[in-house]
Parts: C-alpha cells; sequence; structure tokens
C-alpha cells in the first residue's frame, strides 16, 4: 500500500453485500413447537387446562399465565428455549413454584 493512495474497493464487494445479512435467509425459520412442563405433574386437570389454553392460540407464557390466574392465583409460567432444541418449553408452576408430586388439585381435596 502506497501513502496517500485511497484503498480501493473489491468489485465485488457491493455485489455480495445483500448475502450475508439476516434478512436474506434461503429459508423461512421453523416455527418452534412448544412442550408445557406442568407442576405438579400429577395434577391432571391443571395439565388439561393448560393445554387447552394453549392449543387455543395462546402466544406467550405472560398470556397463559393471565388466563390460568383466575382459577390458579399463584400460577407463574416461564418460558425455556435452548437453540439447539427444536420446541420450547413452558414451565407451568400451579403454586408459583415447584412442588413435589403427590400434591394434586387442591380443589379435588376439598
Amino acid at each position: 500500500m502506497h501513502a496517500g493512495r485511497p484503498m480501493q474497493q473489491h468489485r465485488d464487494t457491493g455485489r455480495l453485500a445483500g448475502l450475508f445479512s439476516p434478512s436474506h435467509r434461503s429459508t423461512p425459520p421453523r416455527e418452534r413447537t412448544i412442550q408445557l412442563v406442568c407442576n405438579p405433574a400429577d395434577d391432571a386437570t391443571f395439565r388439561a387446562i393448560a393445554e387447552s389454553l394453549l392449543a387455543s392460540g395462546v402466544a406467550s407464557p405472560a398470556g397463559l399465565q393471565r388466563l390460568l390466574e383466575p382459577r390458579y392465583p399463584r400460577v407463574v409460567v416461564r418460558a425455556r428455549g435452548l437453540s439447539h432444541e427444536e420446541f420450547d418449553a413452558w414451565y407451568v408452576y400451579r403454586d408459583g413454584s415447584w412442588v413435589r408430586s403427590g400434591t394434586g388439585n387442591p380443589a379435588a381435596r376439598a
């Protein structure tokens, strides 16, 4: 390189510039499936309600949590999505945090 001489742009730089941006994907991204991990695992009613709401088109963990709150006021829903997995897992805690199985449906015990 000579002092005082501007660098010249390679002739292919402009032509190739757009090929490597995220907006030029050759295939559209696949929609990730969502799997619910309900806790407690043995509360079949809770699981069925959560899965039904998910199937109805709930788009976010916050949305699922809002829909479950009238019946389960302590419910917490958290998403886990790992890039190497082909699905997202939403953890749905009926009592706000993990509880051991065997606690079942509190309404059924009343």
